[in-house]
């Protein structure tokens, strides 16, 4: 059975969500003051994710960039007491910051390709409040913050572009990002988990168009089980007509 829920997108719209997202005929949006976001992982992790209600933390020595928490400079030349600064705040902040890493909608085939096993995984989306996240901003070129003589401490403004700042070949990600402190995360086999809470809940599990490890079926089974009731499971096709993940329309919810 074939379905579409046509009366959700408007209120994603409403909401002042782009008209295309993915969830929008599948699900409501989230309510004022929360935004939607979803994160890919493989199935074996969104199964730990799901049972265990948490979420991996990314820490900023395991970015898989190297211009990551550096995307400013202070001398595009060479060494300066800008770039010395900014070297320093990162490996501090390595000690004592991470971020939990969302993007904006899940139709991006390639986000499904590089961060949920070549679209055999699954993609978590959540309900997120909206003062605890930073909107990653991409440019062409690393941003200049001083000149040569800039010296510590770094401002808070400078602090956020360097949580925020991103090569523009990243766009595609369509990152927001949720930073904490490392003491609000738990440590689990040398990885570190934030828990679920007021600030972060489930809203859906999307499997990927080639994910063969369950069924939409047996995943709505999992979520009752662990008692995730209002948390929605649908699979993810490949679209028609353009180069975009969709909603498989036989597995929407009623």
């Amino acid at each position: 059975m074939r379905r579409y829920h046509a009366e959700y997108r408007t209120l994603w719209i409403d909401a002042g969500y782009k008209p295309d997202m993915g969830s929008a005929c599948a699900v409501k949006p989230p309510p004022p003051g929360w935004l939607a976001a979803y994160h890919f992982v493989s199935f074996e992790n969104a199964l730990d994710d799901i049972e265990n209600r948490h979420i991996k933390v990314t820490r900023i020595s395991e970015a898989n960039d190297p211009f990551e928490f550096a995307g400013l400079t202070g001398d595009r030349m060479g060494p300066s007491a800008a770039n010395d600064a900014i070297k320093k705040w990162k490996y501090e902040a390595t000690q004592k910051i991470g971020i939990l890493c969302f993007s904006k909608d899940w139709t991006s085939p390639a986000l499904w390709a590089h961060y949920s096993s070549r679209h055999e995984g699954v993609c978590l989306g959540f309900w997120i409040r909206k003062e605890k996240l930073l909107h990653v901003i991409y440019d062409t070129e690393r941003t200049a913050i001083g000149h040569s003589t800039f010296r510590e401490p770094l401002s808070d403004g400078t602090k956020k572009l360097l949580f925020t700042v991103k090569a523009q070949d990243w766009s595609y990600e369509e990152e927001v990002r949720y930073p904490l402190e490392l003491h609000e995360t738990i440590e689990q086999e040398g990885r570190r988990f934030f828990k679920f809470d007021d600030t972060l809940k489930l809203s859906d599990v999307i499997l990927g168009e080639r994910c063969k490890k369950t069924t939409v079926e047996d995943m709505r089974s999992l979520l009752i089980r662990e008692k995730y009731l209002d948390v929605a499971a649908f699979q993810a096709r490949s679209a028609f007509g353009f180069f975009k993940m969709v909603p498989d329309e036989e597995t929407i919810p009623a």
